[in-house]
């Protein structure tokens, strides 16, 4: 197998801000395995609040890339068995190598990915689009310059329900909020009986992920059903979060690639947990990847590659929120 990682940077159509950081450029990294002349693709992102910059990517990246040649892909599962111990703060990634060793083993045999898993899909969830933080003029507008079924609305201000509210004046659809670790349980009492009110479906990680002691009592706090982004992580947050949380948002960089998630996908559904699937801002590449789970997911955050201006390949097919898979093998994604 040759490995490559090739930086990138994805242009973002507006500024994004949450209350833990705020950019217009995304550092991506298009992540290439080849083996046989079939090339898998796969993506890895920069984040701040996991601690992974694109100078540790690419360290480490060539690291990797030097184990990996001239080994032969047995599966990826066993793969994935072998890189992790290699890896152990950076899942980031792990994930992005996975991803790509996934979509060329699918390719080698001539199958959609979650075809190869033996998925069914039926109907898929509509995926939100994300209205970022800003003023409350900023985020109207930037409401109704994407006219769309479901948004996800950022949140961690001290105006959390009047911004709620002025935007509800704008649209009736369905609104799911992101607190991004942002409030208290006191908080969470009092907001998620207004935002019921308010067409709320659910809210997204109130509580930071270190208040443990404080998240064991939110659901008993909350009226709405709550999801946990960043309290999960990996397979050894599975227990925690599905006693704790009504269910879990998956994201492929932090529990480290396609392989692991799908493995997390099934444990939380048997512990009656509700699944998610999210994403980083990421080109279509990861997004692809991430959408060969959604037969699972009852929710999907998949509207990274929408907020980007260059996005660098074409995949899962985007309509109004409804999503259609490409045709292809693998995760069907090509680079433009």
């Amino acid at each position: 197998m040759k490995l490559s990682i090739h930086p990138v940077d994805l242009r973002l159509k507006h500024r994004f801000t949450t209350n833990i950081d705020s950019r217009t450029v995304q550092h991506s990294h298009v992540v290439q395995v080849e083996q046989d002349g079939i090339v898998g693709l796969g993506e890895v992102t920069a984040h701040p609040f996991y601690k992974i910059s694109r100078e540790k990517i690419l360290a480490e990246g060539k690291q990797i890339e030097k184990y990996l040649s001239g080994k032969t892909l047995d599966t990826p599962d066993l793969l994935w068995d072998e890189l992790s111990p290699l890896l152990p703060d950076n899942r980031f990634l792990l994930s992005g190598i996975d991803v790509a060793v996934n979509d060329l083993y699918a390719k080698q045999r001539g199958k959609p990915l979650y075809k190869l898993w033996d998925l069914e899909v039926n109907a898929l969830p509509l995926t939100s689009y994300t209205i970022g933080l800003d003023t409350l003029e900023v985020m109207a507008s930037k409401l109704q310059e994407v006219p769309w079924p479901v948004y996800k609305i950022k949140l961690g201000t001290e105006n959390d329900l009047a911004l709620i509210q002025t935007l509800r004046e704008l649209t009736d659809v369905p609104f799911r909020v992101d607190a991004n670790c942002a409030w208290d349980n006191m908080q969470l009492a009092e907001l998620s009986k207004a935002f019921r009110d308010l067409g709320i479906e659910y809210i997204e990680q109130a509580l930071h992920p270190d208040m443990k002691d404080a998240i064991k009592e939110s659901l008993s706090h909350s009226v709405l059903p709550l999801f946990a982004d960043e309290s999960f992580k990996t397979e050894n947050d599975i227990e925690f979060c599905a006693k704790h949380y009504t269910g879990i948002n998956i994201k492929l960089v932090k529990c480290g690639g396609l392989t692991p998630a799908k493995r997390i996908a099934e444990q939380a559904l048997s512990l009656g947990a509700e699944i998610m699937i999210g994403c980083m801002t990421e080109s279509s590449i990861g997004i692809s990847a991430a959408a060969q789970l959604l037969p699972y997911a009852k929710y999907a955050d998949l509207d990274g590659a929408l907020l980007i201006e260059n996005d660098i390949a074409s995949g899962l097919k985007i309509d109004f929120g409804k999503m259609e898979y490409a045709e292809g093998d693998g995760i069907a994604c090509e680079l433009l």
